[in-house]
């Protein structure tokens, strides 16, 4: 499952479902009306008031700020959504097949931003202070530049680990890994 927080609000996806409590787990709600339901929920992130959820095979949807129905963004139709991340003024999302791809202007379709990335699934996205890092399946970590489109290898000595989850504490970033343990790199 996946979380996301506004406010007093939690969220929860699990399966193809999102549930919504007002009341810090007392009660939950269904908001799923809208979504594929037979497709996993693999991330939840708030994005200029909205939620979105990337799901496993049926690409990325948002909830509309005091709405009741998911909505459905084009250009991904079908894709397997690794994760979703919020880096300044931008939504990306990681995908199984087209890499990562940010959100256009309009909001209505991706851009993929994969320049200077591995032909590999990307993972994790981790937004940490002005930085997102991903991970790529069995590549390791980048780090996006300046420019928002293009990124740069940030492993010494992490290529070849497939990284499940990246975290930062401090001066250093942390890489769960799939069954080689963790590592970490100072930033």
């Amino acid at each position: 499952g996946t979380f996301a927080v506004s406010g007093s609000d939690l969220y929860i996806g699990i399966g193809g479902y999102v549930y919504l409590s007002p009341d810090n787990g007392d009660t939950w709600y269904d908001i799923s009306t809208g979504l594929p339901g037979t497709k996993s929920i693999t991330s939840l992130v708030f994005y200029k008031g909205d939620l979105y959820a990337g799901t496993w095979g049926a690409a990325v949807f948002y909830l509309p700020d005091g709405g009741s129905n998911w909505i459905a963004i084009s250009g991904m139709t079908g894709e397997y959504i690794s994760d979703l991340g919020v880096h300044g003024d931008r939504l990306y999302a990681s995908t199984n097949n087209l890499g990562v791809n940010m959100l256009n202007d309009e909001g209505d379709g991706w851009v993929q931003v994969n320049t200077g990335l591995p032909l590999s699934s990307p993972q994790s996205l981790y937004v940490y202070d002005t930085n997102l890092f991903v991970s790529v399946l069995t590549q390791g970590t980048y780090l996006l530049m300046n420019d928002d489109v293009s990124w740069s290898d940030f492993n010494l000595g992490w290529s070849g680990i497939s990284a499940e989850a990246l975290i930062a504490n401090g001066s250093y970033l942390f890489a769960g890994t799939r069954g080689e343990g963790v590592w970490k790199r100072r930033m």
